[in-house]
């Protein structure tokens, strides 16, 4: 389970930029018919990204998402998304790491994806998959509370608010306060908000919580009516703590006249103490991945687990999003005038996942 880092919508590559594909190894020799590597570690021709970053609005919040970006993915060391610029056909797409017999849903990197082929182990798939557009179904704020906690309503005797400086992605994340010491307090979606959901289709619900406690999340389905069906589905309860992210999920299947969905996360322990919530989603499948909503990948979902030891890809149209790591170049910016901040020049390599 993870949270994946998108490269904000506010840093933009410039005219001047450019990328295309490498392939690692090393040269050995040349003959008449060009060079020859020692070795080949990959398969796969990997994207390199040479950017010129547009200037940043210093007044806003554009350098307080860039500082914030940076500290999510440990300043470059940890793999993150970037989005290209413009939407192309995409060939041998990876769609994440080496099957292992028991996952059933991948995510399909390029967004708005149309005209998909899919390969497992480089045998193309005439049927027994669907491709699904978006890999998170709630709207950004919903996802990652980045303007105000609308769309929830406080679960059990507490009060929840929003709060920045502090987050699982982006810069805010709710905050739940219990009124005294109190057990199973926490959030849930409000009647107005729930999820548009297929019947009988398995979705996964993720967030990632902060405090000291037992945590689950859980979702109750709703027809169209609506009317609530059945009980609350929970998950087994995790240990949160107060010094990081601890991401909780629940995989199940929708009842079959489910249209709806309302998730909650709960605190079950008692305590007085408050904690945080962030990067809350709701994924088709069993892949248990946060992606924020507007720059989310689709998702492949196969009806039987891929064999063990093969590789996912992809041909689609769209707009490909690169699982890259910073390479060369400074991660600083510098001031040229009042009012804007220019990120210098930065190198971004495709990253394999294994």
């Amino acid at each position: 389970m993870t949270v994946e880092h998108t490269m904000p919508s506010s840093v933009l590559p410039m005219l001047g930029s450019s990328y295309g594909v490498t392939r690692p190894g090393q040269v050995l020799t040349k003959f008449d018919s060009g060079p020859v590597m020692s070795r080949d570690w990959f398969e796969y021709n990997l994207r390199r990204y040479d950017l010129e970053l547009a200037p940043l609005d210093s007044g806003g919040t554009a350098v307080a998402e860039f500082e914030q970006f940076l500290e999510h993915v440990d300043g470059g060391g940890s793999a993150f998304y970037f989005k290209e610029p413009s939407s192309a056909t995409h060939r041998a797409v990876l769609c994440g790491g080496i099957t292992d017999a028991s996952a059933t849903t991948f995510p399909l990197p390029v967004r708005s994806a149309s005209d998909v082929t899919v390969f497992v182990g480089g045998a193309v798939q005439g049927a027994g998959y669907t491709v699904h557009e978006a890999s998170n179904l709630l709207s950004d704020n919903m996802a990652a509370f980045e303007t105000s906690t609308t769309g929830w309503d406080a679960w059990g005797s507490s009060t929840i608010s929003r709060v920045s400086g502090l987050a699982a992605d982006g810069l805010s994340c709710a905050k739940v306060d219990p009124t005294g010491t109190v057990a199973s307090v926490g959030i849930k979606t409000n009647a107005s908000y729930r999820i548009a959901v297929d019947a009988s289709q398995e979705y996964t619900v993720v967030a990632s919580v902060r405090g000291s406690g037992t945590f689950k999340i859980g979702w109750l389905c709703y027809t169209s009516a609506p009317a609530a069906i059945g009980s609350r589905q929970w998950s087994a309860g995790d240990s949160g703590t107060t010094s990081g992210w601890t991401q909780i999920s629940y995989t199940d299947t929708t009842d079959a006249t489910a249209a709806t969905l309302e998730v909650a996360v709960e605190r079950t322990s008692s305590s007085a103490n408050d904690f945080y919530i962030d990067c809350v989603g709701v994924v088709p499948g069993d892949l248990a991945r946060w992606h924020l909503p507007s720059v989310c990948p689709g998702a492949i979902e196969f009806g039987a687990a891929p064999a063990a030891g093969g590789r996912v890809t992809a041909t689609a149209t769209g707009y490909r999003l690169a699982r890259v790591r910073f390479s060369g170049g400074s991660l600083a910016w510098t001031w040229r005038g009042p009012g804007y901040a220019y990120p210098r020049r930065v190198t971004l390599v495709e990253d394999i996942e294994v």
